[in-house]
This record gives C-alpha cells, structure tokens and sequence, in this order.
C-alpha cells in the first residue's frame, strides 16, 4: 500500500504519519470485506492520498471541526483493466483530544466512505449484464450509481429502459450519471425522455441536452432541435442547436437510389 504525501506537512502537524494512515486504510480495508466470485481473485495495490484538510469554526462559532477529504485508488496488479478510485470526505469536532483526535477520527471516516464505495465499483466489474440491469433498482443508492456507470462503460442497450427510469433517481448523482449512461449507448429509445428534462426550462440543462440528443441522432432528435434552432428563447441554445443541425446534415447517409432512377443514370 503506497500513501500520497499531497498533505503530508499538515497531517505531520496533527501528529498523523504515513503510517498511521496506511493502518487506518488497511482496517477500513479489512472491515469492508472485499469477496468475489471463486476464481476471480485479484490482486490490487491501495493508493491513500489526503487531499484536504482545514480547521473551521463549528456551525453557531462554538469551537472547531476538523474536515478531511481523501482519495482511495485501487490499481489492478495485472495491468490490463483501469484503475478504481473513488472520494470520501468527514468533519469531526476538536474535543479534550485536541485536533490529532479529530482529524483521525475524520480520516477513519472519509478512508472508509472511499473504500465501501470501492467495494461497489470492483464487485461491478465482475456482474453480468443482468446482474447490473437489477441493481438498478437496489435500495443502496452506491449500488445503482455504480451499475449505471458500468453499463455505459459495456454499452448495453438492453439496459435502456431501466436506465430511463432512473432518470428521475431519488438520488440526484445516479439521475446525472443515468444522463451521462444514455448518452454513451446513444439509443434512440432514450431520446423522448433525455428531452422531457429539459421542461423545466433550464437553459444549461438544454444546452448539455441539445448535445447529447444530437449525438444520438433519430427523428425524434432532429424535430426537437429544429424547435430549439428556431424558437428557444436563448440564443446559445438556439445557436448549439443550429450547429448540431449542421453536423448531422453533414454526416447523413445519402438517400437510397431507386432503380428507376439508377437506370435512367
């Protein structure tokens, strides 16, 4: 396990050492439980990096938290498949230990927020296509978000209708990153619903959507961005739309020949 010294003068300070973080890491490790499937063992090298850390005043000004945010890396031995990493972050307050309590407690908890995360992400790599369609719907909101990331990495378009549904995730980063999915398997089927987000009127939402729905491409795409090009009240939507337009005026296949036509030639 290798520790990154982004911060190491400041966590010195608190009396926290490479060590000592690499001990909390290795029991956040142990205490999340990494299993999977027999025969699919693998081999990783844990990355910790504290990213930030700041003493502030605690809400109402009585006294002081400690917040601490790191980064957890977990790079496969082989070589052959991408890294995992994932963010965790934790405010604790100063009490009789002093900042040294505080900001340990902290790291215990954003080191084990990364790593219980993590335990998503690898367990992923390993599902099927279908294992991951039903954890769309898993009551864990880390399980969902991760399912519809992984479905957009393998780009399966039997996953579309359900990653629809999660458009309107409760949790707002799965509903993002459905977006983001739908948007790599580029399947027309997506399309009414990515334009139905943008009722709310949102110029930012239309701007990334009129993108995202001319990537796509289908019917349903162009006459929704005609309407943007020619009725949209911003004219930066009404200008990336026109652009968009353009492309896909450009990359269209020709029209069919008939035979008529081709023997008259």
């Amino acid at each position: 396990m290798k520790v990154g010294a982004a911060l190491a003068d400041a966590v010195s300070e608190v009396g926290l050492d490479p060590a000592a973080v690499e001990g909390v890491a290795r029991a956040a490790l142990a205490e999340a439980g990494f299993r999977l499937e027999p025969g699919r063992e693998r081999t990783f090298e844990a990355r910790v990096d504290v990213v930030a850390l700041r003493m502030v005043p605690a809400t109402g000004g009585q006294g002081t938290r400690a917040e601490l945010a790191v980064e957890v890396e977990l790079v496969p031995a082989t070589g052959d498949e991408p890294p995992h990493k994932e963010a965790g972050r934790a405010s604790e307050p100063v009490g009789p230990g002093g900042p040294s309590k505080a900001v340990r407690a902290a790291l215990t908890s954003a080191v084990g927020e990364a790593i219980r995360a993590l335990r998503v992400s690898v367990a992923a790599d390993v599902k099927s296509n279908e294992a991951l369609i039903a954890d769309l719907a898993a009551p864990d909101d880390r399980v969902r978000g991760q399912a519809v990331q992984a479905l957009g990495e393998r780009k399966v378009k039997a996953a579309v209708p359900a990653l629809i549904e999660r458009l309107h995730d409760a949790d707002p980063k799965v509903a993002h990153r459905a977006v983001g999915t739908l948007a790599q398997i580029r399947d027309p089927r997506a399309v009414p619903a990515l334009i139905d987000l943008c009722r709310g009127g949102d110029p930012g939402l239309t701007l990334r959507m009129v993108r995202i729905v001319g990537d796509i491409g289908g019917r349903d795409a162009q006459g929704w961005l005609l309407v943007q090009e020619q009725a949209h009240p911003d004219p930066r939507v009404r200008e990336a739309a026109s652009e968009v337009l353009d492309e896909l005026r450009r990359t269209a296949p020709p029209p069919p020949t008939s035979p008529k036509s081709a023997g008259r030639e």
